[in-house]
């Protein structure tokens, strides 16, 4: 009778640790890991409140559960902080938009303002008593850029890419960019971007010298199918 006693205090904390490592091995699994976490936490509440032969077991049950149901919550997180950062375009509810501009102009992508203050050719790229040499023809973008949002915003990879008329796609020249033109930085990926002050900066790309038609194309902060915006250098 007394080990009867005994086995039926065990379940709840084996219950938990089984439950704990079944929410750690489905943890990617939608529903089914928020599920079995919260399952690993109740039981393992039960058991360590319950039981005095599985407690061990019990409490890692009820960490194991918990790990995974943060693990949950911070995905969840990140996934509502993405869906925010979306640019709905009005193309979706067909309007037309006018995404095609002029050096000099202002456009707003994803509340981010942008216009192209003027664009420059050379060789070379003079700093100080260093220098770069293209292999092409190098194009300095001068940008002002200001967040109009109420929270920082991060410049990413490839956000100005220069086009041709023939379709093709040019990334700013990182080595180019390590040095300053005209007294000015270039925009990097990564740079922060604080709400209501602007910024002065510039991209280099460095094309054929048989390269026409240009344009540059602006994506706007987000993700899947961001807008995007185009300045025509003509």
């Amino acid at each position: 009778m007394k080990k009867r006693v005994i086995e039926e205090k065990g379940k709840g904390g084996i219950g938990a640790f089984v439950l704990g490592i079944c929410a750690l091995v489905f943890f990617w699994v939608p529903i089914a890991n928020l599920i079995l976490a919260i399952l690993a936490i109740i039981f393992g509440i039960i058991g360590i409140r319950k039981n005095v032969e599985r407690k061990g077991l019990a409490i890692t049950g009820l960490i194991m559960g918990g790990i995974v149901l943060l693990f949950i919550i911070i995905s969840f997180s990140w996934f509502v902080n993405l869906l925010v950062n979306i640019n709905w375009s009005p193309t979706d509810q067909g309007q037309t938009l006018n995404n095609t501009y002029k050096i000099g102009e202002n456009f707003v992508l994803g509340n981010i303002l942008f216009k192209v203050n003027q664009i420059t050719t050379a060789d070379k790229i003079v700093d100080g008593e260093y220098q770069i040499n293209a292999d092409g023809i190098f194009y300095i973008v001068e940008l002002t850029t200001e967040n109009q949002r109420n929270e920082s915003f991060n410049f990413f990879l490839d956000q100005f890419i220069l086009m041709d008329s023939e379709g093709k796609k040019y990334s700013a020249d990182s080595d180019a960019e390590r040095y300053r033109f005209n007294n000015k930085d270039a925009i990097s990926g990564g740079q922060q971007l604080q709400p209501g002050l602007p910024i002065t900066g510039i991209k280099i790309f460095d094309l054929p010298p048989s390269a026409s038609g240009l344009k540059l194309e602006v994506t706007a902060p987000g993700f899947l199918d961001a807008e995007k915006a185009y300045v025509n250098f003509d």
